[in-house]
């Protein structure tokens, strides 16, 4: 099919150039703020460049070669096809001479994250700079972290029944904490401001699905007439309450045998403010145990110490290179995997060989939130109504897609769902799509 063209910055009255005017340097500015005690002087001018840069013109040199000291040569490779595409190749006689605006919106923003990782990595490339927003915003949402806990120990009482079936209604439900969990963006919302909800609030939001495809879900995991281990991949977004939702469907879907293992994606840098990393997980367990002991709470406790039983945290190297035999090794656990891809300018229909390979096995992959849903259908300026099944024709495995709209992207929708929409609806976070699609079914 035709595609349209990259969204870009200088695309009038666009949430790209809101992004790229006020949030990133927000960010920037955020990054600073909280780390002052713990970044070194060099990296903060350095920072305060990046944001001035951003702030005052998109006339100034991205020099990627100088500017970038890690996998430059995707970001050239990414660039050059991505002007080959714009038809302005001529700018690729002197990359030297690239401007920001001369590239899209999906690059520009990934690369003032890649670029803020190069500034800070002084410090270590393992430390996390959005590490302390990410824990702002875990305080924020406690009382719904607690209550969703609960709500998993509750149902996992249930389960101790012999006669225990799956039930179809139930991880439907789940699946709607998952995308509400997904309201929760860090990128987007200072971490005192982001939201989360509880299980009692879930019916109300649901009013504002636009796609539904839980039910359709639902019926695929609980398909027996799968042949071998049915592995669940879990492409994460968001730290804190949104994580926890996506634990809390994973450990129901194991723990009634649905599926068989499951392997949750993470990002290797930091990434888009809230995006996870494998050192999220460690944190993420202290900070509920740091919970458990303050208020002596026994369903904390509980849920804490059989998700440490339950999980293995393996770096990608040493888990794509050996699919078969971890998973041989490691049934019922929840595998933690991260991989330089997510972080890097690509979009899904760029898979790696390996990733590819490693994806046609999967039962099911869950795709959370709006930039991976970015990257899935391509950051374009697609008609709301264009086919997703078609768009999505790529993909080498059944997958879903969880996420709550924060950007000015979305697919599948009927002419009639466009109809009395708020002149900003597509960025506020009130509206969200579970898509299904299985390009391997002759019926898609």
């Amino acid at each position: 099919m035709e595609k349209p063209k990259y969204i870009k910055v200088t695309d009038k009255n666009s949430f790209a150039l809101k992004t790229i005017m006020t949030r990133l340097p927000n960010i920037a500015q955020q990054v600073i703020d909280l780390n002052n005690n713990s970044i070194d002087e060099d990296s903060i001018e350095n920072i305060i460049s990046l944001q001035n840069e951003i702030k005052t013109s998109f006339d100034s040199f991205i020099d990627i070669d100088n500017q970038v000291s890690k996998f430059s040569d995707v970001w050239i490779k990414q660039i050059k096809k991505y002007l080959i595409e714009d038809g302005t190749e001529e700018k690729l006689e002197d990359l030297t001479k690239l401007v920001w605006a001369d590239i899209s919106f999906f690059l520009l923003e990934n690369l003032f994250y890649q670029l803020m990782f190069e500034k800070v990595k002084l410090n270590g490339d393992h430390f996390d700079y959005f590490r302390k927003s990410k824990e702002i915003s875990y305080a924020t949402a406690k009382d719904a972290i607690i209550t969703m806990i609960e709500f998993s120990i509750n149902l996992s009482e249930k389960k101790v029944n012999e006669n225990f079936v799956p039930d179809e209604k139930e991880i439907e439900n789940l699946l709607y904490s998952c995308l509400w969990g997904n309201r929760v963006d860090l990128s987007l919302f200072k971490p005192n401001e982001s939201r989360a909800e509880s299980m009692d609030g879930i019916s109300k939001l649901n009013e504002n699905l636009l796609v539904d495809d839980s039910n359709i879900i639902s019926d695929h995991l609980l398909n027996k007439n799968c042949e071998g281990k049915k592995r669940l991949d879990v492409i994460l977004d968001n730290f804190g309450y949104e994580f926890l939702t996506d634990v809390v469907l994973c450990e129901y879907l194991l723990s009634t045998n649905v599926v068989d293992v499951v392997v949750l994606h993470t990002k290797r840098n930091p990434y888009f403010v809230s995006d996870t990393m494998n050192q999220d997980v460690h944190n993420f367990i202290r900070l509920v145990e740091n919970d458990s002991n303050h208020l002596n709470n026994v369903a904390l406790e509980t849920f804490i110490n059989n998700f440490k039983e339950r999980i293995v945290v393996l770096k990608g190297e040493d888990y794509f290179t050996s699919v078969d035999s971890v998973i041989s090794e490691f049934d019922k656990k929840i595998i933690i995997v991260d991989n330089d891809f997510w972080t890097l300018p690509y979009e899904f229909e760029d898979f790696t060989d390996e990733l590819y390979d490693y994806l046609s096995s999967s039962f099911l992959c869950i795709i959370k939130g709006d930039l991976n849903y970015r990257k899935l259908i391509g950051d374009r300026h697609w008609d709301f109504t264009s086919d997703f099944n078609q768009i999505t024709s790529y993909f080498p495995c059944p997958f879903a897609t969880l996420r709550t709209l924060k950007c000015e992207l979305v697919v599948g929708l009927t002419e009639d769902q466009l109809s009395n929409k708020e002149d900003n609806w597509t960025v506020i976070g009130k509206y969200g799509t579970i898509h299904f699609s299985n390009p391997l079914s002759s019926s898609n």
